[in-house]
């Protein structure tokens, strides 16, 4: 089951903005997969687990390319753009095990439907979210 929010919207956004955004998808979360008690106390804070690992590693991520474009600008040593991509990619790997791990834990605590609802959510939840930031960023006449 694949559960995430593009990646590019956490680059432009801020971390005050993700937890509205987080708190947000919280609400209308609960309400669409008619979570029970019990599920809610379980699940809302592993989404929250998941939207903050996922926040943290764009900002990671992010400062990691700026850096390799000042090196590769800077025609930085063969040695030193090596230790930086494999840094990169070894955040990468670190990122995507936690965030299965996380993932997996939302999965096993939803039925079947509830799956299949959050899968739904999620697609229509980063589409309205994409919209929303290409308004925001387009300039006003």
């Amino acid at each position: 089951m694949i559960f995430f929010i593009i990646p590019f919207l956490f680059s432009q956004i801020e971390e005050d903005h993700i937890r509205m955004i987080t708190s947000i998808k919280v609400a209308e979360l609960t309400q669409i997969l008619d979570l029970n008690e019990k599920q809610v106390v379980e699940i809302i804070p592993r989404v929250r687990r998941l939207e903050d690992l996922r926040f943290r590693f764009q900002k990671r991520r992010r400062m990691i390319i700026e850096e390799l474009k000042l090196l590769a600008r800077s025609q930085a040593e063969d040695s030193i753009l090596r230790q930086k991509i494999e840094e990169y990619k070894k955040i990468v790997m670190e990122f995507r095990d936690k965030e299965e791990r996380v993932k997996k834990g939302i999965e096993k605590l939803l039925s079947l439907r509830q799956q299949a609802k959050f899968l739904i959510f999620q697609n229509e939840f980063e589409r309205r979210l994409r919209r929303f930031i290409r308004r925001a960023h387009k300039p006003r006449p």
